[in-house]
């Protein structure tokens, strides 16, 4: 854990990566069940990426791992804001792909994708 906190400071030289890590390390603390902390390190993770605008790789895990933060710590009505905050980001994603077959596939194999939009699936029944 700590080991990992450093590396994500290292990276400050590298945004992308960096907020990438932030959300990996706030995954692993939250299936530890230290929620606030995964909250604070997803939620700046989330901050750090609205402020870079994208990032090449991980954007959706970024806002997963938001999402259950939230939903853990029993903030479900902003867990729900930000989960369709992702959905639209992730629809205005794949509308970019102009190969359907493609962007069936970024929609439906990307696993965080799929995941993001089961959850709204899910959490909208």
């Amino acid at each position: 854990h700590a080991e990992a906190l450093r590396a994500v400071e290292v990276l400050h030289v590298a945004p992308a990566l960096r907020i990438a890590a932030q959300a990996m390390v706030a995954r692993t603390l939250l299936a530890q069940g230290r929620t606030a902390e995964a909250t604070v390190l997803a939620r700046g993770a989330a901050a750090d990426l609205a402020q870079l605008g994208e990032i090449e790789e991980g954007e959706a895990g970024v806002r997963l791992v938001l999402v259950d933060c939230l939903e853990a710590s029993g903030a479900c009505e902003e867990s729900r804001g930000v989960l369709a905050q992702a959905r639209a980001w992730l629809m205005a994603r794949a509308a970019r792909i102009s190969e359907p077959s493609w962007r069936t596939r970024f929609m439906n194999e990307v696993p965080t994708n799929a995941k993001l939009l089961t959850s709204c699936d899910a959490r909208s029944s």
